[in-house]
């Protein structure tokens, strides 16, 4: 499948489910978006760019930080949509959200933290995301990433994968080009 058209299917997936994502069910998006900004420690005045924003966890969690500075893109309208009306809601009228795919993402701006929460994995090739934050961080800015770990879904996924191939052997994700964080900050290209 080409990256345009993975993109344009990830987009239709995550319009369909939108207002659902924001939910009691997966409020640990919330939990894990705000131990990451903690953890990089973005305070007033500080700007920051959540790639992959989904309904808002890690942006909303910054916006509270920061003040009014930030950027929140996203592939779905949808998504963005419920991140801006939780925004408008905390009284963070000022964030602004962007409707693009990360691969084609272009600002004129550097930013001083750049944050995505579990997306790398809709991407065939796992630099994408750290590539696409490097790009838009200033030089000495802080990047974090939240992914799922090795073995996090299981024994979910193998079920899961296990009834599909019965059913629909096309949905089953196929590896990628497998790249990969050898550790923090070390990016390995293995393609």
């Amino acid at each position: 499948m080409a990256s345009s058209d993975r993109s344009l299917n990830n987009q239709a997936r995550f319009n369909q489910v939108a207002w659902s994502y924001y939910s009691p069910a997966l409020s640990f998006f919330e939990v894990f978006g705000e131990r990451l900004i903690e953890s990089l420690g973005v305070s007033i005045g500080e700007s920051v760019i959540d790639l992959g924003c989904g309904t808002g966890a890690l942006t909303l969690a910054a916006a509270t930080r920061v003040g009014g500075t930030g950027r929140a893109v996203g592939i779905s309208a949808g998504m963005l949509e419920v991140a801006a009306r939780r925004s408008r809601e905390a009284g963070h009228d000022w964030t602004t959200y962007h409707e693009s795919d990360i691969v084609d993402l272009e600002f004129d701006e550097e930013f001083d933290y750049g944050v995505c929460g579990f997306v790398t994995q809709w991407f065939d090739n796992l630099t994408t995301v750290p590539r696409a934050l490097v790009k838009h961080v200033r030089p000495n800015g802080k990047i974090g990433i939240s992914v799922w770990g090795r073995g996090s879904w299981e024994p979910h996924r193998t079920v899961f994968a296990e009834v599909l191939s019965h059913i629909r052997p096309d949905l089953i994700p196929k590896p990628g080009n497998i790249n990969r964080l050898e550790k923090p900050g070390v990016l390995v290209d293995r393609g």
